[in-house]
């Protein structure tokens, strides 16, 4: 009797303990499941994590990995991740518009001039806080994985945006994904990875996007005749992992787990670049499909189409742009009207909000003091006047409440002259270190 109570009270203890508590001499398991193959950026990522999990914490974790839906099919995943079923994903970021809607900000069309503009942002702090939007949800984010920028594939040739109507394309579930086909006239099929193949070879869909190793890997090129190198949106998963057992897993070996995923994710987003170099040579040479560059002209043109996924026209787009917002000083010549601008920048806020582009202009406003936003705001956006009624009000205000494009004018020039005033003071310091007799 007192034997099997004892028993009774290890067992109640080890469920307390948390999800990760193993057996005494058992090392904890991360089931590690995704939907590609072993040969695609994310593949390797998950399996340099197994080799190097096996060499640093040798008896403590042990990692299974389960490749091209073997484990758990691309609908059911982030279900099997709630239920603890299996501890790390890397899902696309348009997976997570269920849990959070702030990283849609990664599913808007031109939204990233290139790849080198998507790393920039990764590493910014507003990016950081995105890792962890659906903490509430018992999801933790613990790094961004890229897989490269998108490319078209269809049955016919796509030069402008107006060639996809009445094609179906297979996207990944998210609105915004869904809007960018709608709006040129095409049908947007939502389906899961692992069909996307068969469903272009019997034309239940005639199109799809994806990076080049994608294409490669699920020879998708052999089924689509015309490829449209757009570069037009980005590819990115986020590595997650249920919250409850990342908490349970004992500090020092979390620890180590944690540089591990640093060290691999620096590896996955430097190999997904060479990666799809690589196969959109291969994919050339083969013969199977024919590259479309746009021209200049094209891409302007679908640039402009792309903004109406966003809410916005012609110049009024806001494009963000992080090379020139990492650029800016962080200045604040408006703290005298601190309370006039918070309330212009509120109003400005849900203007941005209803235009869909909000993630966008905190992106691009970062650097800035609060204050500054809202005329970076009306100098770089040009919020339509017609749509934003609010804001057209707050303008015909008493002057006290105005801020007018030259007073914006004045401000930037300020700024400028600040930014040139002290590369001038950095320049005679160097000099004067320079021409400085040496000590003896």
């Amino acid at each position: 009797m007192f034997k099997s109570c004892v028993t009774a009270a290890i067992a109640a203890f080890t469920l307390l303990a948390g999800p990760a508590m193993a057996a005494e001499g058992q090392p904890i398991v991360i089931k590690f499941a995704h939907v590609v193959a072993d040969d695609t950026p994310k593949g390797k990522g998950a399996l340099l994590f197994q080799k190097l999990v096996h060499e640093r914490l040798p008896g403590q974790v042990k990692v299974e990995v389960y490749p091209n839906s073997s484990l758990v099919g691309d609908a059911d995943e982030m279900q099997a991740l709630l239920d603890n079923k299996v501890q790390m994903l890397a899902p696309s970021l348009s997976k997570f518009d269920k849990y959070t809607k702030q990283l849609q900000v990664f599913d808007l069309p031109f939204m990233f001039d290139d790849q080198a503009a998507v790393d920039r942002f990764q590493k910014r702090e507003k990016s950081r806080e995105l890792l962890r939007s659906m903490a509430s949800h018992g999801i933790y984010g613990l790094a961004y994985w890229n897989n490269g920028l998108k490319q078209l594939s269809a049955t016919k040739p796509l030069h402008l945006p107006g060639d996809a109507a009445g094609l179906a394309f297979r996207v990944q579930p998210s609105k915004v994904l869904e809007a960018q086909f709608e709006a040129v006239g095409a049908k947007p099929v939502r389906l899961p990875f692992a069909e996307v193949f068969k469903a272009l070879q019997s034309g239940t869909v005639q199109g799809a996007e994806n990076p080049w190793s994608n294409i490669a890997s699920q020879n998708m090129h052999k089924v689509q005749p015309y490829i449209t190198e757009s570069n037009h949106g980005v590819l990115a998963y986020m590595l997650v992992t249920n919250s409850e057992f990342w908490r349970s897993v004992p500090f020092a070996v979390r620890s180590e787990l944690e540089g591990i995923i640093l060290e691999v994710t620096q590896m996955v987003n430097r190999e997904a670049e060479a990666l799809n170099q690589r196969d959109r040579e291969r994919i050339l040479a083969s013969g199977s499909s024919k590259l479309i560059s746009l021209s200049d002209a094209e891409r302007s043109l679908a640039r402009e189409d792309a903004a109406a996924v966003a809410g916005l026209r012609g110049r009024d787009r806001c494009r963000c742009d992080s090379r020139r917002a990492d650029r800016q000083p962080s200045l604040n010549p408006f703290a005298a009207n601190a309370r006039v601008t918070r309330r212009a920048l509120r109003l400005a806020s849900q203007a941005g909000r209803r235009a869909g582009c909000v993630a966008a202009l905190e992106r691009l406003f970062q650097p800035f003091g609060q204050h500054l936003r809202v005329v970076q705001l009306l100098v770089a956006c040009r919020i339509d006047q017609r749509q934003h009624a609010r804001f057209r009000r707050l303008q015909q205000r008493p002057p006290m409440l105005r801020m007018r494009r030259e007073f914006a004018a004045i401000a930037l020039a300020k700024l400028v002259k600040a930014q040139r005033t002290g590369l001038e003071c950095l320049a005679q310091r160097r000099r004067r270190c320079d021409l400085a007799p040496p000590l003896v």
